[in-house]
């Protein structure tokens, strides 16, 4: 009765349907057809009813992950009825594996000079995948492994490179011409500001994206904030520090001979061939607003099959970036200067 979707049962009744209602614990869908059944359709009209459903005080948190641009339909009919300052609400990218579409997994939420818990473990498990080895079986079962150590080593590897964009004498410095929105609105606030020429020769990204932020351009901060963070390319000179290489000095990877330290380097070094778009600095902007995306993984999955699951973990950190906050875990890494604007984004959680 409380149904909001009406659907027909496969004897013809009119149903109505309330997904994700509260009178069960779980939700699990499944379809399956041959091509041209239907399959897109239905799970198209699922996804706009729940988008529009009655009750809501903003839109839902939704991902999409499709092979094809079936949900795109979805994605850009929701966004026409929406007012233009809430466009950014939803989205659709297309994923690629080249410079034109880097994605950083390093990037954090606007301000936080560290990853919340989840996202380390994200990036943590991420990079681990890259250096796994293929192995096959006797039986003829391929799996992946990762040598001993290699977990040890990739969690202090994460952790340095966090320290060294987060210490204040070795942040990275704004450059002009990275991003001219940014430019543009840094030149007006340096019209007003009382520092003095000298501070703002060495001034850092960092202190960039907390004057954008201040000065109520939240969306350039942002921007701005993808210079500040770690990314793959410095990761191989952390790597080959003297304080890594003691770490594990006595143990080997017995199928190459490498020291765990030679044998990270190596693997984050053929990131920049084999995976251009994990190498370098995020290219697109999916906003903290965002909250109905959907991302295409066709592309990357016809030409990195054996990689399929670097991809989708990707894609499900990409759109589910603002699913799992909540004040208790995220407000201890939140600068006080942006806890009220991520309290409300909590809040409409």
């Amino acid at each position: 009765i409380n149904g909001w979707l009406p659907m027909c049962t496969p004897d013809g009744k009119i149903i109505p349907l309330h997904s994700y209602s509260d009178l069960q614990d779980t939700w699990i869908r499944i379809s399956s057809g041959t091509p041209g059944s239907g399959k897109s359709l239905k799970m198209n009209v699922t996804n706009f009813a729940f988008a529009v459903a009655p009750g809501y005080s903003s839109l839902p948190l939704m991902l999409m992950l499709d092979v094809g641009k079936s949900s795109f339909g979805t994605i850009y009919l929701i966004k026409d009825e929406l007012p233009e300052h809430r466009k950014n609400e939803v989205m659709a990218i297309e994923l690629e594996n080249s410079r034109e579409y880097c994605t950083n997994i390093f990037d954090t939420q606007l301000g936080l000079r560290q990853p919340l818990a989840h996202e380390r473990e994200f990036i943590n498990n991420f990079i681990k995948r890259l250096c796994a080895q293929r192995k096959t079986s006797e039986e003829g079962v391929t799996s992946l492994q990762i040598p001993e150590g290699v977990e040890g080593f990739v969690s202090q590897l994460v952790d340095m490179a966090y320290k060294a964009t987060e210490n204040a004498e070795s942040q990275f410095h704004y450059e002009p011409g990275r991003d001219h929105k940014v430019d543009t609105a840094l030149a007006e606030i340096r019209q007003t500001s009382e520092r003095d020429e000298r501070w703002w020769e060495v001034v850092t990204w960092w202190e960039v994206v907390d004057m954008l932020f201040d000065a109520g351009h939240p969306q350039l901060a942002a921007s701005a904030q993808r210079f500040a963070v770690p990314e793959f390319t410095m990761l191989s000179s952390i790597a080959a520090s003297e304080q890594l290489s003691n770490l594990y000095p006595e143990l080997r990877v017995n199928e190459t001979g490498e020291s765990i330290q030679q044998y990270v380097i190596r693997h984050l070094r053929d990131v920049a061939t084999t995976f251009p778009m994990f190498a370098g600095r995020t290219r697109f902007e999916i906003s903290s607003e965002t909250r109905i995306l959907s991302v295409e993984l066709g592309k990357v999955l016809a030409t990195k099959k054996e990689h399929a699951g670097l991809f989708y973990m990707l894609a499900r950190h990409l759109g589910t970036r603002s699913f799992f906050l909540d004040t208790e875990t995220f407000m201890p890494y939140c600068p006080d200067r942006y806890k009220a604007h991520h309290e409300a984004r909590i809040l409409a959680n």
